[in-house]
């Protein structure tokens, strides 16, 4: 029974953070503002008809591979170039994007005119370099969270991003787009609630609360 359970979550989470996230891909090809209230899954893909943005994807791990798979349910994002520099990833991946072109070298694929946007799901220490060299070629960029591994190369990402305004620029944390949490950031900034000496959150998956139940 433990394990059924188990089965049922798992699938119900992957299919919430594939929404989740085809809806910011979603809204991000079409170049509306991520910050206005998401659509759902359904209404991103018809609503958000415009002319397609191709897609690269640098990175075929384990989460590239589940955001080529994510991209495929868009109606305007076609993934037309794949990047790894481990080829069992990178063939792997291609399985679900058997028109991508493949690269082992990422500034092949920035060098690719036919990709207008990126996807950079690497190890967060080589995010910096990818989104400047991306940024640079002229290439819209989605990068995964977390943005970076130090402090530094986060500000050097945002600055990267501040200097080009023509390209737009994605972190992956889509709870900060989540219209409450945004509302809940301007109440805690109001002082409102007094000064805050102490925070602390935790985080419990639904099978563990389920299994104990039971």
């Amino acid at each position: 029974m433990k394990e059924q359970t188990e089965k049922v979550d798992l699938n119900r989470r992957n299919f919430l953070k594939g929404g989740s996230m085809a809806s910011v891909m979603a809204v991000m090809a079409s170049g509306k503002d991520v910050l206005q209230p998401s659509p759902s899954l359904a209404q991103a893909a018809s609503t958000n008809a415009g002319p397609p943005v191709k897609f690269g994807v640098i990175g075929c791990g384990y989460h590239g591979r589940d955001i080529v798979g994510t991209l495929a349910v868009l109606p305007n994002a076609p993934v037309v170039a794949l990047c790894d520099h481990y080829g069992a990833f990178l063939r792997r991946t291609g399985r679900s994007a058997p028109d991508a072109k493949q690269y082992a070298n990422y500034k092949d694929l920035l060098a690719d005119e036919n990709v207008e946007a990126v996807v950079i799901a690497t190890p967060s220490h080589q995010h910096k370099e990818i989104v400047q060299d991306a940024l640079k070629a002229g290439k819209h960029v989605y990068c995964e969270a977390p943005l970076a591994s130090t402090i530094e190369d986060a500000k050097a990402v945002a600055m990267a991003a501040h200097q080009h305004p023509k390209q737009y620029f994605q972190a992956g944390l889509q709870f900060r787009s989540d219209p409450q949490r945004d509302f809940l950031v301007d109440y805690v900034r109001t002082g409102a609630w007094g000064q805050t000496v102490s925070a602390r959150s935790q985080w419990h998956k639904k099978t563990s609360l389920i299994g104990a139940a039971n």
